[in-house]
């Protein structure tokens, strides 16, 4: 019976719909009787309207055929009348259509019509790629029911070649017939021939119907044959359609993954490089999988079995770029001379950071590492250092051989000639421990070192410091501040709201207030940077160029001087006329700061001299620094000049005059950003601003000559090195490069808070170094290599952090439990001097008046007792009472380095009682009050 379904259904019949038949060997639910496909209606119709018969004829005659119950209604029939109107319908339709050409119209109309069943769904063809999987169990039961037909094709074919033959043989039978009865005719004329001749011809008429049934019978199996023939063609073609839309969907997949060993599936290489380089171009761990997915269906692709990196797999990824950038490092610093090194360290939510970066002749910046440490000393900035080279040489281990004939770590610091960082004391002594470990690893490396004459020792151990120009402005303003500090404190000034700092001057606590309160992101509470820019923009100034002071450090104190000075009067007017809608009560303690310090000429005065600085010195030295074809010896004549200059205007007056209104400048090469800041700067009538910048530019002259010694005139650099410019060109004029790095990571770290140590590491590193460039450069089996090498290499990766991360941890315990233990020690030592003290007190008595101080002292005969007397006093005074004071009043040895005398203690301690006598009575009348 199974077979009989196959052959009904791949001559039309729709046996997943048929009531009467249940064909659905899944299903056998009663459904409608749609029984044909439009092209088998439509061939019947052809065929009733050829020969005149029925419809409901012609669908009993295909009932008999297949040997299927008769089983129409009037109702059947009906609908099957409606769905050939509808055919006839959409055929003309098509017709009428003169878009095309006529073999377009009739394929549409095939394709889209002609060979589906009356109530089956044209599939659009943009239905969902996740639908269309290929079924080759389908495909093979089409081909078997295709292959059933053929054969029952040729079954009827044969059986209609029978016919024919038996319709000849009875057609010789009829002649044969005839001839015997004209022979018995012309043989028998007798009484019986009449009745001979009626018998023949009643056989004759019966052989004559017989051979009309036949003739009919023949017709009608040549009709079968016909629309068995179209309805394989129509088969076929169909079948081939599916056949090759399944099989471009097949090619339209692509594999993502590979099998691995062990029987699993993981992610090929090519997918793990396009993950990294979609990290590297900043996407999150969780959007990379929808990326690659995005993107592949743009393409009109998608992944087989549909599998994409998760996150856990993009982490993972993330951290094998690590190893392959180390590998990088390695294969570069190795083999480039004369480098570079960058070092600097930050402390980034309580933790200490440091880096290292390597520049080679080209200026081109590799990272080696970005650890934390435990502190900033000196000794733990090299022990970091040796962890990330011994990190790296373990990388190239694992990669190459275990068996290295020369030491990865070695070849690094070989090639290491220069240091460039900033003037911090732990810089200095790192620069100088660097040198002697790497001298220890010559000395154990290079054969017979201790051999050598001492020049070449010499050339091989030599390490030259650079220090960076761009820390000279935060130098140089440090200067400027230590001259404001020395002019006399600003009554006027309302320091309550400016969070006084300790050794601030009062024109910087009030360029701050400036800052906080106009600059976008200053104080986000007390602030008003919103609505000063609208009034500003109501007066056609477009920019507010106030910076904060957090998150820059080069050049603010002098870019932000210039700015206050040239918007005062526009803060004026907004704080009185806007803000504070004509009474200045409305406004915040941090306005009103601001009111009262624009409000002081002082204070403008030194926002004027800080401008000046910045438009015609700090700016100017800081493009000079930051261009990139300015090599360091370069640096030698423009620090001279610069030099110079300050000399000149610090003594001639005329200078000065000419530096306030910019005809005098230290660079003229370098432009000059002649804005409307620099209008306000260099046109204000106002000569105030000479004093202030006769004694900045005489303090500033004398820090440089001390800080930049090496570049000026008899300095280490300052003699002809024409023939070392190649050997010195690794060698940048500032260390910005790490100042990047802590930007990135400060990015990081807010960004992505959860992100760990090696992973923020892996990131900034890869990026920096441009290693996806790289892996671009290599050949294909050498990227596949290192990135199979890479995921056989993660494992270990982990366990190294994770002791990382151990060992760190012991040690800040450990120097928590230092901290701690010294603290203990100072207080028993604090309680066990106040106790001596106090001992003593007893026994002299405590001194607080004049007049017992001058008894007690002619009472002791020695100079030394007084002396000591007087110490005790002082130091009484200090550590056991606390009284608060000066600190020069407290030395009882030396005071910047000049040994305290017997009068100069006595005087002390009179100071002293005199002020505790002054603050009792100032007490006494408060009370009273």
């Amino acid at each position: 019976m199974k077979e009989k379904y196959g052959m009904l259904k791949n001559i039309g019949f729709n046996t997943e719909k048929h009531e009467a038949l249940t064909l659905n060997e899944i299903n056998f639910s009663q459904i409608e009787i749609n029984l044909f496909t439009n092209g088998v209606l439509f061939e019947l119709d052809q065929l009733r309207r050829q020969h005149g018969a029925s419809l409901r004829y012609l669908l009993k005659w295909s009932f008999q055929l297949l040997s299927i119950k008769d089983d129409l209604c009037d109702n059947n029939i009906r609908k099957l009348n409606f769905g050939l109107r509808k055919l006839y319908k959409v055929k003309l339709n098509l017709s009428k259509t003169r878009n095309g050409t006529y073999h377009n119209r009739k394929n549409e109309f095939l394709n889209k019509v002609y060979c589906n069943y009356p109530n089956e769904i044209i599939v659009d063809s943009n239905e969902s790629t996740e639908n269309s999987t290929v079924n080759k169990e389908t495909l093979t039961k089409l081909e078997n029911a295709f292959n059933k037909v053929t054969i029952q094709s040729k079954v009827t074919k044969t059986e209609n070649t029978k016919l024919k033959i038996e319709n000849i043989n009875r057609e010789k039978i009829i002649q044969n017939l005839e001839k015997k009865l004209k022979m018995s005719t012309n043989a028998k004329k007798n009484n019986h021939g009449s009745t001979m001749k009626r018998d023949a011809k009643k056989n004759i008429h019966v052989l004559k119907t017989n051979i009309k049934s036949l003739e009919k019978r023949l017709l009608l199996e040549k009709m079968h044959i016909k629309t068995v023939k179209t309805i394989c063609r129509m088969e076929k073609k169909r079948l081939n359609g599916k056949i090759k839309y399944w099989e471009d969907l097949n090619d339209r997949t692509i594999d993502l993954t590979t099998e691995s060993k062990n029987g699993q599936y993981t992610f090929n290489s090519q997918t793990d490089q396009c993950v990294m380089d979609l990290l590297d171009c900043g996407l999150s761990f969780e959007k990379v999988g929808p990326a690659i997915k995005n993107v592949l269906c743009m393409c009109g692709l998608r992944s087989k079995d549909d599998r994409y990196p998760k996150k856990d797999y993009v982490s993972n990824c993330n951290m094998r770029r690590l190893a392959i950038s180390q590998v990088q490092t390695a294969e570069i610093c190795t083999a480039a001379a004369n480098q570079t090194l960058y070092t600097d360290e930050t402390r980034k939510f309580g933790e200490t950071f440091s880096s290292f970066i390597t520049t080679d002749e080209n200026k081109t910046p590799f990272l080696l590492g970005l650890k934390q440490m435990s502190n900033k000393a000196a000794q733990t900035q090299l022990d970091t250092l040796k962890s990330i080279l011994n990190d790296i040489e373990t990388r190239i281990k694992c990669l190459v051989d275990q068996n290295l004939q020369t030491s990865t770590s070695f070849n690094i610091l070989k090639n290491i000639k220069y240091t460039m960082s900033d003037r911090a004391a732990t810089e200095i002594v790192f620069n100088q421990l660097l040198k002697d470990y790497r001298e220890k690893l010559l000395k154990e490396h290079v054969e017979k070192y201790d051999d050598l004459p001492d020049v070449e020792k010499d050339i091989l151990s030599r390490m030259y410091n650079f220090f960076c120009g761009l820390h000279l402005t935060v130098n140089i303003a440090d200067v400027i501040n230590k001259v404001f500090m020395q002019t006399k404190n600003i009554e006027d000034f309302d320091s309550d709201f400016s969070h006084e700092k300790a050794g601030e001057a009062d024109i910087l606590r009030a360029l701050r207030c400036v800052c906080k309160a106009f600059a976008v992101g200053g104080d986000e509470k007390c602030g008003t940077s919103l609505e000063f820019k609208t009034y500003l923009n109501r007066n056609d100034i477009k920019t507010v160029d106030i910076k904060p002071f957090h998150g820059n450090r080069f050049n603010i104190v002098f870019h932000n001087g210039g700015t206050a000075f040239h918007l005062r009067d526009y803060i004026h007017k907004f704080l009185t006329e806007v803000k504070s809608e004509g009474h200045v009560s409305k406004l915040n303690g941090l306005l009103r700061a601001v009111l009262k310090s624009i409000k002081v000429p002082e204070i403008i005065t030194g926002f004027r001299a800080l401008g000046i600085f910045n438009k015609f010195i700090t700016t100017p030295l800081l493009k000079v620094l930051e261009n990139k074809s300015t090599h360091i010896f370069d640096m030698n004549q423009r620090y001279q000049t610069l030099v110079t200059y300050l000399e000149n205007v610090s003594v001639d007056l005329e200078r000065t005059q000419e530096l306030l209104t910019g005809e005098y400048v230290p660079f003229p090469d370098i432009a000059i950003k002649k804005d409307d800041v620099w209008a306000s700067l260099v046109h204000s009538e106002n000569d105030a601003p000479c004093a202030a910048l006769v004694e900045m530019c005489s303090s500033v002259c004398k820090a440089l000559k001390d800080k930049v010694a090496d570049h000026l005139e008899d300095g280490q650099f300052s003699g002809n090195h024409e023939t070392d410019r190649e050997q010195f060109s690794s060698v940048l004029p500032h260390n910005k490069l790490p100042e990047m790095v802590f930007g990135q990571l400060d990015w990081l770290l807010r960004h992505r808070p959860n992100a760990s140590k090696i992973a923020n590491e892996a990131h900034i590193m890869y990026n920096m170094n441009r290693t996806a460039n790289w892996l671009q450069q290599k050949d294909d089996e050498k990227v596949e290599e290192l990135i199979s090498w890479s995921k056989k290499n993660l494992k270990s990766m982990k366990e190294t952090e994770k002791l990382r991360i151990q060992e760190l941890d012991s040690k800040l315990r450990q120097i928590s439990i230092d901290k701690e233990n010294r603290t203990k020690a100072l207080a028993a030592k604090s309680k066990e001097r106040k106790e001596s003290l106090t001992q003593e007190i007893v026994k002299l008595g405590f001194w607080d008046k004049k007049g017992v101080v001058n008894a007690k002292l002619k009472k002791l005969k020695t100079q030394t007792a007084k002396r000591n007397a007087l110490k005790t006093q002082i130091n009484f005074r200090n550590y056991v009472l606390e009284q608060k004071a000066d600190i020069k009043y407290f030395r009882v040895t030396k005071y910047q380095r000049q040994t305290v005398t017997i009068n100069q203690l006595k005087t002390n301690l009179l100071t002293l009682i005199s002020m505790t006598t002054n603050n009792c009575e100032s007490r006494e009348n408060r009370s009273e009050e």
